[in-house]
């Protein structure tokens, strides 16, 4: 059965968590978090939720919830806030909004809401109707250094510009960025520097601080020094993501192993996070060790594990699934001869080797990103 798709929208993180909590069922999946601000409105196009939940902040939550109502199509939305009144009632449903619920009645009561909304919201001539354009925003993610995180980020992300996607690739590796190397690219200015711009952000703006590579891929890269890092917070990140989802067909974030502000704020509002790991037990064990992180964080259903570096020298399958609990999706054998050449000539091996047994295994990957 199918889960449940919900977008939070709160500007306060208190509240997230508490939704968080209020949410915690089998049927149901937060695909994202935005402030209740104008720009909800371009995240809810580019994630397509069943439900949106928005937290009654203001006034202005009302316009709000009718824009995505507007612009959505399928979405049904439900107004949370701590006490209902007839006031707010009759705003909501001149808003769009389908249904109500407040905090004070509790876990069982706010369940019910969101699934009837849901439901009721299918009812809805046009519905069911397919959304074209939908984006695909995939985290990259290693608690260990060296599994190949970047290598992988860099050839999905290429492999799929060169099939004419509209890729684009963002490093969120704040300390120390080396995507941008990986591709033989220089970028003066980087996602510290659009962190620091106080324009309002547009995709115009935004393609000021962007490089395209040759396969067509449009790359936001990391930090050029260590230090700049700093200025890059969870909002900048949310921002980022929510005015590139209608411009592009797919988003690859390479994140670093520490879970910081802007890297939770990125698994958040990814649709699926590729763990990656390679055949040591202290791999296997930082892949186990995020992955109870992320059911914490009640994003355990988008982890994907790619087993990297693939050898019957190392460490089996069947130790990785013991450790794990489940198989990795996706297994890719072990060259590091090419993967070493690649990095150093600054050309993804899906491009300079593609018919090579990693380069095929890594193009059907990419292939798959659209499938899932």
């Amino acid at each position: 059965m199918e889960k449940l798709k919900v977008l939070v929208l709160s500007s306060d993180k208190t509240i997230r968590y508490k939704i968080k909590e209020l949410l915690d069922a089998g049927d149901i999946v937060i695909v994202g978090y935005s402030d209740v601000s104008p720009i909800a409105a371009q995240k809810a196009q580019g994630l397509l939720p069943d439900v949106a939940l928005i937290c009654y902040e203001s006034p202005s939550t009302f316009e709000i919830a009718q824009r995505i109502y507007q612009s959505v199509q399928g979405c049904a939305i439900v107004l949370i806030s701590e006490k209902l009144n007839l006031e707010l009632a009759k705003e909501a449903l001149n808003s769009g909004i389908r249904l109500l619920t407040s905090f004070e009645e509790g876990a069982t009561a706010v369940l019910d809401t969101v699934r009837r909304a849901g439901a009721l919201e299918q009812l809805r001539p046009g519905a069911k109707e397919a959304s074209p354009g939908k984006t695909r925003v995939i985290s990259i993610y290693s608690g260990k250094g060296g599994t190949g995180k970047t290598t992988l980020a860099v050839n999905l992300a290429a492999a799929l510009a060169k099939q004419g996607k509209k890729a684009a690739l963002i490093d969120l590796n704040l300390d120390y960025a080396c995507a941008a190397l990986y591709l033989d690219i220089q970028a003066k200015d980087t996602i510290a520097e659009l962190a620091q711009e106080r324009a309002n952000l547009t995709m115009d703006v935004l393609r000021g601080f962007t490089v395209q590579h040759y396969s067509g891929l449009t790359v936001l890269a990391g930090p050029n020094t260590p230090d700049s890092g700093e200025y890059v917070e969870g909002r900048h990140v949310e921002s980022i993501l929510s005015v590139m989802r209608p411009f592009f067909d797919c988003i690859f974030i390479d994140l670093p192993a520490n879970f910081t502000d802007s890297t939770i704020t990125a698994l958040e509002n990814s649709n699926q996070i590729y763990i990656v790991m390679q055949p040591d037990l202290a791999s296997v064990r930082a892949a186990h060790l995020a992955t109870t992180v992320l059911t914490s964080l009640q994003l355990r259903e988008k982890v994907v594990y790619v087993y990297n570096k693939e050898s019957k020298a190392f460490l089996s399958l069947k130790d990785v699934e013991r450790v794990l609990g489940t198989k990795p999706q996706f297994i890719l054998t072990r060259d590091d001869k090419l993967a070493d050449r690649s990095m150093c000539i600054g050309r993804p091996i899906v491009l300079e080797e593609p018919r090579s047994l990693l380069g095929r295994q890594l193009k059907a990957m990419a292939a798959e990103v659209f499938e899932k």
